[in-house]
């Protein structure tokens, strides 16, 4: 979080730690290779003045003092020798100067310092987002907050021999990058501190991942706060000479604090080298400004779908918790994103990282296995979530989650493989989600695929579905490509005949369709749009009608056994498409029998209105006809619900449709399952009419217009009411697609 601009206390303190900081600028501490404990070079400011007697004994106990450099221990006889009212015309280095800085942001006085890191037994961990940061910030903590009455010790040697006052810990880096070697002797040099009662503070990069063991003992991170703007201005105030007078001019010419947050040390270096601070706040303007990207944002999507709904609740969560306004326990912190490719899942995630105006951090599996070998692949994880962790506030993104499949999947090549990357994956989730400031989304197209522990709440707390637009939201598409044709009377026929496309590819068109226009010297037009669409004008009223009563016969029979709310039909250039909410059921027979029913509805819906049936049910797999056919076996070889009796033939059953007498069983509860589809849809014969009739015209119906349809439809009763608890998975939701009788495999049919 940003410190309060209301309160001047850590304000005062800055201007304290940087007048200790004058009097070392260079943070020499000591020499040799095994020095002895160093004394901190905290001062009591009204010490001023020491006797001469004084003075003498404290430069013969210098004398003697164990591998200190002259001057650097900053003894009360230093100050006999520093003229405090001399002007001090060396300049203090920007990292020293703007640390120190930010660690006034983070105590605020010596009192908040000495209460939270010293004292019998106190264990503190202090977190920096830039390893590059801890040799100045170990230095600074010793020579400007610890009292120099307190001894300080930072190597292993130390923790014995000699009655230490405080433990400083830190791992030793090159250039920001802390070795195999020097995290091992980090993590041993906790573990023994943990041993002792003297008060221990870890430094501890944000980049850095300690075992979850050890993070199990270690009290909650005290974060170095980011260099605020007003933080800047006491910088520059410093560094570039900005009068008392101009201070609030030039605070107004800097960015914001949360813009500041962005910007790393180095950024902030480059601009310090202008000669001005009116330059300095420029060119720190300009560099936080292509940080914020104009677009998407959550603004940008008219349609408020579940999952855009609570995309919005968690960065407006996220903006209160970063203003101090909502605790991050109370939070929705994660989120799944599903839904087949091309639906926006990661323009949704992308939008909401701008509309916060947060660092957003994206990566993959794909991205990390490409790393190399399975060492190599979770070292590239490790980093991409340790970003995150250094950047927050701040959204992760992680595409593609369901490659990492699941360790109970009966594939046996490769499952040692599969387990460490998985165990890998919850131990990055658990970290991350102990971490405040981070949002976790994450994007696969079959939930189902994925390991059981990944998809729990704590790691994923929402699954929400990203499902292909549907005429509003493609109209906004069009809206926003052409706002000149901003007419939907105009936009309207496009929208319908394009329900069923992604918006990836919705996308990809209207960019096809503006380089078109403007390679031929022409304005950009809803044509184009049209023509990149590839939409044909050429109409199939034969198809649409056996498509459309084929979805309104899934849609009617679905409400009749109550199985689920139905939230959407459509026809799509594919085929069809069926959205149902899924209900939990007992698992009766009655249950599965139902949900064969509602299989089967749009194959009775063809039967009863055209006389004959189509491919449409049949095809892969995800068939409507396969899953009803794998339904129908379970019953007696894996429910025991059916002639085996309690019997569990598992992965085989299959083979069992090679069994004549089996083969017959699942035939006639097929045909019984459509029969009794055929029944209710006579009952509801003229709304089955109706229904189509609209869907042919409109290609999709949903929201109040479907609800009052389909309230005219009349429920059935003992026909069962919900649908097997493994489509839970999916969050509820289930659909049903048909494909058109041009596609290869017929229609297909997929309940999710």
């Amino acid at each position: 979080m940003f410190p309060s601009t209301k309160n001047t206390d850590w304000q005062l303190y800055a201007e304290t730690l940087i007048e200790r900081l004058k009097k070392n600028p260079d943070l020499k501490l000591f020499e040799g290779k095994y020095p002895g404990p160093l004394r901190g070079g905290r001062q009591k400011e009204e010490a001023k003045s020491p006797s001469f007697i004084a003075a003498l004994n404290a430069i013969e106990e210098k004398a003697f003092a164990p591998l200190h450099v002259d001057g650097d221990d900053h003894s009360d006889a230093d100050d006999l020798f520093v003229d405090e009212e001399a002007p001090n015309n060396h300049a203090l280095p920007s990292r020293a100067l703007s640390l120190a800085i930010r660690l006034a942001q983070t105590f605020g006085d010596d009192a908040s310092f000495d209460r939270k890191c010293l004292g019998q037994g106190k264990l503190a961990v202090l977190t920096c987002t830039d390893p590059i940061d801890i040799d100045s910030l170990y230095r600074l903590i010793a020579v400007t907050l610890v009292p120099s009455n307190c001894p300080v010790t930072i190597e292993p040697s130390h923790f014995t021999g000699f009655s230490s006052e405080l433990i400083l810990l830190f791992p030793k880096n090159e250039d920001g990058k802390i070795s195999d070697f020097n995290f091992r002797q980090f993590t041993s040099n906790i573990y023994a501190a943990l041993e002792q009662q003297t008060p221990c503070l870890i430094i501890l990069p944000t980049t850095l991942t300690l075992p979850g063991d050890l993070l199990e003992l270690l009290p909650a991170p005290i974060a170095v706060s980011p260099l605020s703007r007003e933080g800047m201005v006491i910088h520059l105030r410093e560094s570039h000479g900005v009068q008392k007078d101009d201070m609030s001019e030039v605070e107004a010419q800097l960015p914001d604090d949360k813009e500041m947050a962005t910007l790393p040390f180095r950024s902030i270096a480059v601009a310090l080298r202008n000669p001005t601070a009116s330059g300095v706040a420029a060119a720190l303007k300009s560099r936080a400004e292509p940080r914020k990207s104009k677009s998407p944002t959550l603004e940008e999507f008219s349609v408020a779908s579940p999952a855009l709904m609570a995309a919005r609740s968690m960065v407006a969560d996220l903006m209160l918790w970063r203003d101090g306004k909502c605790s991050w326990e109370d939070m929705t912190r994660s989120v799944l994103l599903y839904g087949p490719p091309g639906t926006g899942k990661s323009h949704l995630a992308r939008a909401m990282g701008n509309s916060a105006g947060v660092s957003f951090i994206q990566s993959s599996l794909a991205e990390w296995q490409s790393a190399g070998h399975l060492g190599q692949f979770l070292a590239a994880m490790q980093q991409t979530f340790a970003e995150a962790r250094s950047r927050s506030p701040a959204v992760l993104f992680i595409d593609e989650v369901d490659s990492a499949g699941s360790r109970f999947d009966p594939d046996d090549h490769g499952r040692n493989y599969r387990r460490q990357v998985i165990n890998g994956i919850l131990e990055q989730i658990d970290l991350i989600m102990r971490h405040e400031g981070v949002l976790l989304v994450g994007a696969c197209n079959d939930p189902s695929a994925l390991d059981p522990a990944i998809l729990r709440a704590g790691r994923f707390d929402l699954k929400l579905e990203v499902p292909r637009p549907g005429i509003p939201e493609l109209i906004g598409m069009l809206k926003r490509a052409l706002p000149d044709a901003a007419c939907e009377d105009r936009l309207e026929p496009l929208a319908r005949q394009a329900v069923g496309l992604t918006a990836a590819e919705v996308d990809a068109a209207i960019r096809q369709a503006r380089s078109t226009a403007r390679g031929a010297g022409r304005t950009f037009t809803l044509n184009d749009v049209r023509a990149t669409l590839n939409i044909s004008t050429k109409t199939f009223p034969a198809l649409d009608q056996r498509v459309a009563l084929h979805e309104v016969g899934h849609a009617i029979v679905a409400v009749a056994l109550q199985l689920g709310e139905v939230s959407r039909i459509a026809i799509t250039p594919q085929g069809g498409e069926t959205y149902k909410v899924v209900q939990k059921n007992e698992g009766l027979l009655s249950d599965i029998q139902a949900e064969m029913t509602f299989l089967l509805a749009g194959r009775a819906a063809e039967q009863l209105m055209l006389a004959d049936v189509s491919a449409g049910s049949g095809g892969p797999s995800g068939s409507d006809l396969a899953i009803a056919t794998n339904l129908a076996l379970k019953i007696d070889t894996s429910t025991g619900l059916g002639a085996s009796g309690p019997v569990w033939h598992g992965d085989t059953a299959t083979l069992m449709l090679h069994d004549d007498y089996q083969m017959q069983r699942v035939k006639r509860r097929l045909e019984d399952a459509q029969r009794i589809a055929e029944k209710i849809l006579e009952r509801n014969r003229s709304l089955l009419e109706d229904m189509a009739k609209v869907l042919v015209s409109k290609r999709e119906l949903s929201g109040p217009q479907l609800e009052d349809l389909l309230g005219r439809v009349e429920p059935e009763r003992g026909e069962g009411t919900t649908l097997l608890g493994q489509h839970e998975l999916h969050n509820g939701r289930s659909i049903s697609k048909s494909d058109g009788l041009g596609d290869c495999d017929g229609f297909r049919s997929i309940t999710k």
